[in-house]
């Protein structure tokens, strides 16, 4: 095998199915030499995802009111609403990423992958090396503009389900940011339980589905149960498996919240059959101009249902079999015994927004072929290695979305009615809600300026 390439390196990092599935290679008595494993040339990867449709305002379903038409997005990855991409993301409804690998050919491949009549997408699905966009490739994201001024940021962090705030809490940081120093704005405050991606990732070297061939949605009623083959020139004849119930889809999550900003928030969700463990967590802004409008404060809070100290966002998100016993063990996720959630009361009170999202992490499949030999004097060469990963994801605004806003507009001054500036034209209901569920984002655009194009104006 040709182990010494650069591409052969980065297969063999890129699918760790075979090093994190394979138990320790066999040794005979005596100290004897362990049994020689070629790792599989062929890596294959398929996440799949059920995202409970957009509620109160939630980021869930964001990336088509974003995404939809940019290059990035829709237009790179496939039509519509759907890409390569939304299953990671968490995108509303039934969502699927297949990629696969082939170290032999430089990693990508032209293949179909044959799929069952429930998937009700036809016979098979064309996976597709990325193609080139006004350029670039899909990959090729441009490097977003530093943001720009000072900022006294206060970030607050809470955890454990429950109506009061727990002795030692909340853990506080405070950072004086100056974007002209390049500081870490979050640092350790945001610090959370996480793992490397193992799945159906955005690498130039894949080939892919969906893609500019083929994106059409999964519809609502379809299953992947049954047998699944993949071919293409160069493939090994044997790559084919079989999904069960335990992989299929998972239903919607169902999450769901009761209370307001200034109380206890309840945060419930449906108890499903296939979930091995759940996790939800949740998170608000409260910003303080200074001169010249901009930013001059903010408190960032953020809070989680675990039981230790965890801000919680590398946890919404495929999880492997082995981190969600060790974290249900540590007591970082939820036991499929737990179907709700309080969220202290106050802890949001001040935030202009409170956005929470909630995950049921399936149990994934991990299959290497063929099987280890017995005999350890037997070299195990591998031909293909395939990865499946399940979730159910949610993602909601506490509260109403309407009365969110017009806290969010008072407190950043866009209402002015002593102004002179003409009125600004009537904003469209995306971009309202795209730039107000986007200041919950981490890093995205606090600091932005308004563009050269926008005249000023009141609102």
């Amino acid at each position: 095998m040709g182990t010494t390439s650069t591409t052969r390196k980065l297969a063999l990092a890129a699918c760790a199915v075979a090093a994190l599935a394979i138990p320790s290679a066999a040794q005979g008595a005596g100290g004897a030499a362990k049994q020689v494993v070629n790792p599989a040339p062929v890596n294959y990867w398929m996440d799949i995802s059920t995202g409970q449709p957009m509620q109160g305002g939630g980021l869930m379903g964001l990336g088509a009111m974003m995404g939809g038409g940019d290059p990035g997005f829709g237009s790179a990855f496939g039509n519509g609403d759907n890409w390569f991409g939304a299953a990671n993301m968490g995108q509303d409804g039934k969502r699927v990423d297949i990629a696969i690998f082939d170290a032999r050919t430089s990693g990508t491949v032209k293949a179909d992958q044959a799929i069952p009549k429930t998937v009700k997408l036809g016979a098979s699905l064309p996976l597709r090396p990325p193609a080139k966009v006004s350029g670039r490739t899909p990959f090729d994201e441009p490097t977003p503009e530093a943001p720009e001024g000072k900022m006294k940021i206060t970030i607050l962090t809470y955890w454990g389900c429950g109506a009061k705030v727990r002795p030692g809490q909340p853990n506080v940081q405070t950072i004086e940011f100056d974007s002209k120093k390049g500081v870490d704005v979050w640092g350790e405050a945001l610090r959370s339980r996480v793992e490397i991606d193992r799945g159906a990732t955005s690498n130039r070297n894949s080939s892919f589905w969906p893609n500019k061939d083929n994106s059409k949605r999964v519809p609502k009623d379809a299953s992947l149960a049954g047998t699944h083959t993949v071919t293409g020139a160069g493939l090994p004849a044997s790559l084919s498996f079989s999904i069960r119930a335990a992989q299929d889809f998972l239903p919607d999550l169902g999450l769901g919240s009761s209370g307001d900003k200034a109380s206890v928030i309840t945060l419930a969700w449906s108890p499903l059959a296939q979930a091995s463990a759940y996790f939800v967590n949740a998170s608000g802004m409260a910003m303080k101009e200074g001169s010249g409008g901009q930013p001059e404060e903010m408190t960032f809070t953020q809070w989680s249902s675990s039981e230790v100290p965890e801000a919680g966002d590398g946890l919404v998100n495929y999880l492997s079999n082995a981190n969600q016993e060790k974290h249900l063990k540590e007591k970082a996720i939820l036991p499929t015994s737990k179907t709700s959630c309080e969220i202290p009361a106050g802890i949001f009170a001040d935030a202009m927004f409170v956005n929470a999202r909630g995950i049921a992490y399936g149990r994934e499949l991990n299959i290497v072929h063929p099987e280890r030999p017995a005999d350890p004097k037997v070299a195990w060469d591998q031909e293909w290695t395939a990865r499946v990963r399940v979730k159910s994801v949610a993602n909601l605004m506490v509260g109403n979305l309407s009365d969110n806003m017009s806290a969010g507009m008072a407190a950043e001054g866009m209402a002015d009615a002593g102004s002179d500036l003409p009125k600004c034209p009537p904003p469209e209901a995306g971009d309202i809600v795209k730039e107000a569920l986007m200041s919950q984002i981490p890093g995205a655009g606090l600091f932005g300026k308004k563009k050269k194009d926008e005249p000023a104006c009141q609102p």
